[in-house]
């Protein structure tokens, strides 16, 4: 495959697609607990668009057959995970699922770090800015903050997800990775967006190269023509890619203030972040 890819704007805000457990849970090595597997698909159907959902809708969206996803949404009720509506006949993540997120990222040195120097950037450009990771083809937002003057309607929450290949912030994270795992990863996104593929190629790859040149890169908005989007990929030793984006009006933007204060500034959050996550690190396995 002769693709290289980069760049782009946060593009609308949607729900990302849902898994397919069934179909693509073939090749694990025997390793996967198939029940565990498909109660993890099950919750990762709800989203901040789709929050309450039936049998059908879930069965439907993960490929898991009805009878075992009713078993699954019985046992996630029972536990606390799933709220269920006697009227609609439908289930909601319950507030238990918190604790499993929090768990995860709230003592986050790096997402601690992130936050003040984020809301400095948001409040002095004017601008939106978030802190994202990758969960497969998806953007999983981490942090977010707006700038006190920052008046478009934007509302990122910390667990939305989006696609990662037509956000600028995934075309960053891209042009970071090593490149075994970037064209991994273009493959996987050829293969989902078919006819996409040639645009998506194309702004993905003039996103790579900016990175490679500046350290970040920037592209108009997709969904909304008001806004452009700076991004810089963060990279940790020996955890997950982050990504930082900077979301500002577009009149606001021009090409000599994003090469020579916003992009520098992002890149040097994202240096910081790097040498708070080293620091952090268990001595022994930095290096």
């Amino acid at each position: 495959m002769n693709t290289v890819i980069a760049a782009g704007g946060v593009t609308q805000l949607k729900a990302a697609e849902p898994s397919h457990p069934v179909k693509k849970t073939g090749n694990n090595g025997g390793r996967l607990i198939a029940p565990v597997a498909r109660g993890l698909y099950v919750l990762e159907s709800f989203t901040a668009e789709h929050q309450w959902l039936g049998n059908g809708d879930i069965a439907l969206s993960t490929g898991i057959p009805r009878a075992s996803v009713s078993r699954i949404l019985q046992s996630l009720t029972s536990l606390g995970y799933l709220q269920h509506d006697p009227c609609s006949r439908k289930y909601a993540l319950a507030p238990r699922v918190l604790s499993l997120g929090y768990a995860a990222i709230a003592q986050s040195e790096v997402r601690l770090a992130a936050r003040a120097l984020m809301q400095t950037l948001a409040d002095d450009a004017d601008a939106y800015l978030t802190l994202g990771i990758r969960d497969r083809l998806d953007l999983f937002v981490l942090e977010a903050c707006r700038g006190r003057r920052f008046d478009m309607a934007i509302d990122f929450r910390a667990g939305e997800r989006f696609p990662f290949s037509s956000s600028v912030s995934g075309w960053a994270m891209l042009g970071a990775l090593p490149e075994l795992e970037r064209f991994y990863l273009l493959e996987n996104i050829q293969r989902k967006h078919p006819r996409e593929w040639s645009r998506l190629r194309r702004r993905m790859g003039e996103a790579i190269a900016q990175i490679a040149d500046n350290g970040f890169c920037s592209a108009p908005c997709e969904w909304e023509s008001e806004l452009h989007i700076v991004a810089a990929p963060v990279l940790l030793e020996g955890s997950a890619p982050l990504a930082l984006a900077c979301i500002c009006r577009a009149r606001r933007m021009s090409k000599a203030r994003i090469d020579r204060e916003i992009g520098p500034r992002m890149v040097s959050i994202a240096m910081h972040l790097q040498n708070v996550h080293a620091t952090s690190m268990p001595s022994g396995i930095v290096g």
